[in-house]
């Protein structure tokens, strides 16, 4: 078994989520838990996108928790070429890529001022076009002594010979992310084995994957589980008992905690958009869904919270629920993101207590898993039979 086996939550740090990072980061991390911010570029007073402020905010925060363990990266998407020059995205010349990855190479570059937090270097279809600047970037981190992180967006790569000697090149302080995105881990996993995994390499090697649902909050059940979720846990304890001299162990997983990227915007015929909320139950590996019926938008929230505070009972038994406690302590209902908010809070408590059993050898087996489940459907019958 991995000795400190991780969990790596991704947050899109907009100004929402800054703010509760900034007064709440106990929430976000623990023992065997790091944050990976992915710090998303704004736009400044003449409508370019500006890192100052983004920078700003990073001094700030880490001036203030100067022990707080954090993997930090920017995240470019398309704005990258836009700033870049390239006029339309999907047709973009050789000149803009240039540009754009000279961008994002100074833009990483400054993420090596704050030493308390690991940069990563994000390997795609737009940066690969200059692999010096990825052994550029490896050997700064290593000449500051900094542990340096790369994340490789897996889904557009056929062969990763050509990085073998940019991946000889990370220690064992350092950090290889497999970004699989939505695809799922058994269409790549021969390759990722043979190719990487049985390399050799020194790096701490983690699987990333895209864990947000795409659906519509109204297409979620009103009132019950929801089968859509990646179940990293397994992902990695399977490949972990399959780890042989040849091929190490994976260190962690990450993913985004099952929040949506996107708020409602409808998509159904009468255009109304739903308030939802999502409770992560780790016993059973699933979300819990409750879904305002009305469909009139952030103002349902206050039903929303009634509902998920009737069930506290069901999925809050001990009391030390942090996102049960971050959503009782807000005397408004909220809106989209402090349900965001609340989902991410929720999702990464169950993880924390998930690693803990996993430490301890006490995580419930499948036969377990169904049995909490029947205590959980009777505790509901009660329930509902005291309203």
């Amino acid at each position: 078994m991995v000795e400190k086996f991780h969990f790596f939550p991704l947050i899109k740090m907009k100004r929402s989520e800054r703010s509760c990072l900034k007064k709440s980061f106990n929430l976000f991390s623990g023992d065997n838990i790091t944050p990976y911010l992915e710090l998303l570029l704004e736009k400044g007073e003449d409508g370019k996108a500006d890192i100052s402020s983004v920078n700003s905010w990073l001094a700030d925060f880490l001036e203030k928790k100067p022990s707080a363990s954090l993997v930090i990266e920017f995240f470019h998407g398309k704005s990258l070429l836009t700033r870049a020059g390239a006029e339309k995205v999907g047709n973009h010349d050789y000149l803009s890529l240039q540009n754009g990855n000279k961008l994002y190479l100074n833009d990483t570059e400054s993420l090596f001022d704050y030493p308390a937090a690991v940069p990563c270097y994000v390997v795609d279809q737009i940066t690969i076009n200059n692999p010096e600047n990825f052994t550029h970037f490896i050997q700064m981190g290593h000449n500051k002594k900094t542990p340096v992180g790369l994340r490789i967006d897996i889904t557009g790569i056929i062969d990763f010979s050509f990085l073998s000697s940019t991946l000889s090149q990370l220690t064992s302080d350092d950090f290889l992310f497999l970004d699989f995105k939505k695809d799922s881990y058994s269409k790549k996993m021969a390759l990722v084995e043979e190719q990487i995994l049985k390399k050799g390499y020194k790096a701490k090697i983690s699987i990333l994957s895209d864990d947000r649902p795409s659906k519509t909050n109204s297409s979620y059940n009103h009132s019950g589980y929801d089968k859509e979720v990646k179940d990293g846990p397994s992902i990695i304890n399977m490949d972990n008992r399959n780890a042989s001299p040849t091929k190490p162990q994976l260190y962690g997983f990450g993913g985004y905690c099952g929040a949506k990227n996107n708020l409602d915007s409808g998509g159904s015929s009468n255009n109304k958009m739903y308030a939802l909320a999502l409770i992560y139950d780790d016993s059973k590996r699933m979300f819990y869904s409750i879904v305002s019926e009305s469909g009139r938008g952030q103002q349902d929230y206050a039903d929303v919270k009634k509902e998920v505070l009737k069930q506290k009972a069901l999925f809050d038994q001990d009391g030390k629920c942090p996102a049960y406690k971050f959503i009782e302590d807000k005397k408004e209902p909220g809106g989209w993101t402090t349900w965001i908010l609340f989902g991410i809070i929720r999702y990464i408590d169950q993880m924390r207590r998930y690693l803990v059993r996993e430490k301890e050898g006490t995580t419930p087996k499948p036969s377990e898993s169904d049995e909490l489940f029947e205590e959980f459907l009777q505790a509901n019958q009660k329930a509902s039979q005291q309203e």
